[in-house]
């Protein structure tokens, strides 16, 4: 059973479980290893800077990636707007807003969002409906990033569509939120059978990611 089978169910009967330390476990519970978080936690892992640095996570609400980033070493902060329950003596989480976050500017090295800038604007987490929510949020995280810093961030792609509680990319849109960072790099990967693998673009922006999310697009931007 996949957590986006199930979420999908709840949007359309307007069920939703209230946020907490159960929904939590119902969401862990529902991962599986067709889940796409099988290759965004490891790119992130990858693409971190060898050097200890301090990295941002956001929407940290339901991953490991907070923990698996400080056990590394690195000082790492997490923000969402629900609380978050895992511990480590180098992760510092902070419950807010990432379009009005309590950080200085220019304060982190990396910052990291794994499937959470598609969902930001969809008033499906606790805040306003805005079209343009993601392009604000990666804007408001733009300002947080040092110079030669870098942005990691992971997207549903495919046939670019409004799923009710994310967004589906496509490349362009994708190329449009990052458009301020210097540099960007892009990974294309697809759900084929139960095992996901890297593609061209083409193939990926080809899927429908409406109802099941079947490609995701790794992002790293350079400020």
């Amino acid at each position: 059973m996949n957590i986006f089978f199930i979420s999908r169910l709840f949007y359309k009967f307007g069920i939703k479980i209230p946020e907490g330390l159960l929904k939590e476990k119902i969401v862990g519970w529902c991962g599986n290893k067709s889940n796409e978080r099988i290759i965004e936690y490891p790119l992130m892992l990858a693409n971190l800077p060898l050097k200890k640095s301090r990295i941002l996570d956001v929407g940290c609400r339901y991953n490991t990636l907070s923990i698996q980033m400080a056990s590394l070493g690195h000082r790492v902060y997490g923000i969402d707007l629900f609380p978050y329950y895992q511990k480590h003596p180098n992760f510092l989480f902070r419950r807010g807003d990432i379009l009005n976050p309590p950080f200085k500017k220019s304060f982190f090295d990396v910052v990291t969002a794994v499937s959470t800038v598609e969902h930001i604007g969809c008033h499906y987490y606790g805040d306003k409906k805005d079209e343009k929510g993601d392009i604000k949020a990666v804007e408001s995280i733009y300002k947080l990033i040092k110079p030669g810093g870098c942005f990691m961030l992971t997207l549903p792609l495919g046939k670019a569509a409004d799923a009710g509680w994310y967004r589906v990319y496509d490349i362009k849109r994708v190329k449009k939120i990052l458009s301020k960072f210097r540099h960007v790099e892009l990974s294309t990967f697809v759900l084929k059978e139960k095992y996901w693998q890297g593609v061209k673009v083409k193939e990926a922006e080809d899927q429908d990611s409406s109802q099941k999310v079947r490609a995701v697009v790794f992002a790293k931007a350079w400020r």
